[in-house]
Order: structure tokens, then sequence, then C-alpha cells
């Protein structure tokens, strides 16, 4: 799990604070709501096929809680909401895109 946080961390999904703790980031907020949705559910779908058939396939929730969050997190700072806890009240729980 560790090689996973760490590829998250260079590819700019996730970020270390000063205690080591992992906290969602992003880079994406010049793209469209339909495109950054896209985008991180092609890695949640990538990341699933990868470990389906793996013995360890539930020590990847960290890692999908992880993309998740900077999925939200990246809608939040598009849309100037307070934190990213707002996206999941107005995109719903999977945020989704309302326009389609």
């Amino acid at each position: 799990m560790d090689n996973n946080l760490e590829t998250l961390k260079k590819n700019g999904f996730i970020r270390q604070d000063k205690l080591g703790k992992y906290q969602p980031y992003t880079k994406l907020t010049n793209l469209s709501h339909y495109e950054i949705i896209t985008f991180y559910n092609s890695k949640i779908n990538g990341l699933l096929n990868f470990y389906y058939f793996a013995s360890n396939y539930n020590s990847i929730r960290y890692v999908l809680y992880l993309i998740q969050m900077s999925c939200a997190y990246t809608l939040s700072r598009k849309y100037k909401l307070i934190n990213f806890a707002k996206s999941f009240v107005q995109f719903g729980k999977r945020i989704k895109d309302p326009n389609t």
C-alpha cells in the first residue's frame, strides 16, 4: 500500500502534511466538471481492476478513499466551496455530474 501512496503523491493526487498524514491535493481545477469526474473514475476503475484478483483487495480502501477525497477537493476548489465536504452535499455521495 505504501507504494500506491507514494505513486499518488508523485502524481499530485495527495500530499503529506508536517505530521506525515496524507491529505487530498489537486492540480486539475482547469478541467470541466465532467472531465474531472471522468479522470478520477478512470483512476479508481484502474486500481479496482488491477487488484480484483489479488488477495489484498481490501487493503486499497484507504487509497480509494484518498482518490475520492482528492476528487471532492478538486471540485470544491473549482466551485469555490468552503471545504470538500460541501462537494458531497452539492454533488451527492458518489459525486455525480449534474448535467449527465
